[in-house]
């Protein structure tokens, strides 16, 4: 299901109950009218919007991040947490902290706003993006020596990995523990396994 209104929204309202209201009103849609077995929500700039739906539903209903934060918690350190959408970090930022302390793991974060990127994918500039998450993500790998994580926080950033991932290598080279994970992977595969268990 797509609304594409909503990042418009929530970057002026922000995550308040009317939003809440209408990811409860989607969540509806796609287990009763979609006949769906599962849910997976796509932007992570709506946390506790989608707690409620998770809350409100007997069938898995899955935060876009909520698998990347598991490895990301699992790995532990320092872990550089890139967006493209300013909106995006405050809540995965919150996650992320709820996690590491319900599992008492150390994990150190370092927000990162790429500035432009979103910009550029919007005006179809692919190229541009990636190469301006890439840089991001070099510099933070640069001034962060002990960074061995860098999670990319949006399923629309997934595509510039190989390029983040040249980048990282180039700014941190002989770093064989440096890692670079994506929204998509992580969580189709929990889904997967949700759904076959």
């Amino acid at each position: 299901l797509l609304d594409d209104s909503l990042s418009v929204d929530v970057a002026v309202s922000g995550c308040d109950s009317r939003m809440e209201a209408r990811f409860s009103a989607l969540g509806a849609y796609a287990r009763d009218h979609a006949s769906a077995n599962a849910i997976l929500f796509t932007c992570s700039a709506f946390g506790t919007a989608i707690e409620r739906v998770q809350a409100e539903n007997a069938i898995p209903v899955l935060k876009p991040n909520g698998a990347l934060q598991r490895a990301v918690v699992s790995r532990g350190g320092k872990v550089g947490v890139l967006s493209m959408f300013r909106p995006t970090l405050p809540s995965i930022l919150r996650e992320l902290d709820q996690m590491a302390a319900a599992q008492g793991a150390t994990v150190q974060v370092v927000p990162c706003f790429v500035e432009g990127a979103l910009e550029a994918l919007q005006a179809g500039d692919e190229p541009r993006c990636a190469q301006l998450i890439a840089e991001a993500a070099a510099r933070l790998v640069s001034d962060q020596p002990q960074m061995s994580t860098v999670a990319l926080a949006m399923f629309s950033m997934a595509f510039a990995r190989p390029e983040v991932e040249a980048a990282a290598a180039r700014a941190a080279p002989g770093r064989e523990d440096l890692r670079v994970y994506t929204s998509p992977d992580a969580a189709v595969a929990e889904l997967r396994s949700k759904l076959k268990a």
